[in-house]
């Protein structure tokens, strides 16, 4: 497999402020090239951001901004495919950025070796790279180092197509029935065939949640819910950097049921599919909670 991994680190909340920026280039499932530059986000450092990966303004005193390494980077993905480990976050930041300077948005396809990892390995605790990593028992790294991440998830890729589970990432769309993603157009989701899955989700306001018990996992909802409409509550998991479906699958983490309190005492209460699948999966031994409404905004609160 060909293909281009990025990784980026940012001063701020705001997705255009990247401070870091690592690629990998992938020829034949081998690295043939890398590129690594700090970047001076020409904005402030937020602490919290600082105390992940440890830069600060006095590390991009003399460092090129964004503008400046564009064509070095352009030049570096070429026309390959590009992968992040998450790209609801790395590439709508380059969106963001490319922005923020008005310079041309790439026309690259890219995929996410976070959501390949959920697909060809259900049932997993966790998705995040280090736990990726340790689990398929790569090469160490330095987590959160751009460079290191983008090894990372360019390891996590070859060791799927070594293990003859990954041949290409078109072969993969096909099967898996996922489109590619582009950047500032849509992400690398999976293909919409019924009206119930057709919600168009918002990636602008993403603010990831780590310390969330939610981040990085799948949920679904059930029943009328209370607070929010189907299509809003679909937008807040997304925006703590949670993944949303309209289906109980293997690959659900969380089911949550609308007004489960109110409904319990209602005479003739009758379990939905849904929760009859999830029990289902729940006695299976998968890693499937069911949450009323009500549990589920605590849960929200106390993550916040």
């Amino acid at each position: 497999m060909d293909f281009v991994a990025i990784d980026l680190e940012t001063a701020n909340n705001d997705r255009s402020s990247i401070c870091a920026m690592g690629m990998v280039k992938v020829k034949d499932n081998e690295i043939v090239d890398t590129y690594y530059t700090l970047v001076d986000p020409e904005t402030y450092f937020d602490g919290f951001n600082v105390m992940i990966h440890g830069i600060d303004e006095d590390d991009v005193v003399d460092s090129p901004t964004f503008e400046n390494i564009y064509s070095d980077i352009i030049n570096f993905a070429e026309d390959y495919n590009l992968v992040a480990h998450s790209t609801r976050f790395d590439m709508y930041a380059l969106a963001d950025c490319m922005a923020k300077y008005d310079l041309p948005i790439w026309n690259n396809n890219y995929f996410c070796s976070h959501r390949i990892s959920q697909e060809l390995r259900k049932g997993l605790a966790s998705y995040r790279l280090n736990d990726l990593v340790f689990q398929f028992e790569l090469n160490s790294f330095e987590h959160h180092n751009a460079l290191e991440d983008a090894k990372a998830s360019a390891n996590i890729i070859t060791y799927f197509n070594h293990n003859n589970e990954l041949e290409s990432i078109e072969l993969f769309c096909d099967t898996h029935d996922f489109k590619m993603g582009k950047l500032n157009k849509n992400g690398f989701v999976k293909r919409k065939h019924s009206k119930a899955t057709e919600i168009a989700l918002d990636y602008s306001n993403i603010n990831l949640q780590e310390d969330s018990i939610f981040f990085d996992k799948t949920i679904c909802f059930t029943g009328k819910l209370q607070k929010y409409t189907r299509k809003e509550v679909a937008q807040v998991v997304t925006n703590i950097g949670a993944n949303w479906v309209d289906r109980v699958t293997e690959n659900v983490d969380y089911l949550v049921i609308g007004n489960l309190e109110n409904l319990e005492k209602a005479t003739g209460y009758k379990e939905s599919s849904k929760i009859k699948k999830a029990k289902i999966n729940a006695d299976k031994g998968l890693p499937i909670q069911i949450l009323s409404e009500l549990e589920f905004y605590q849960e929200m609160e106390s993550g916040e």
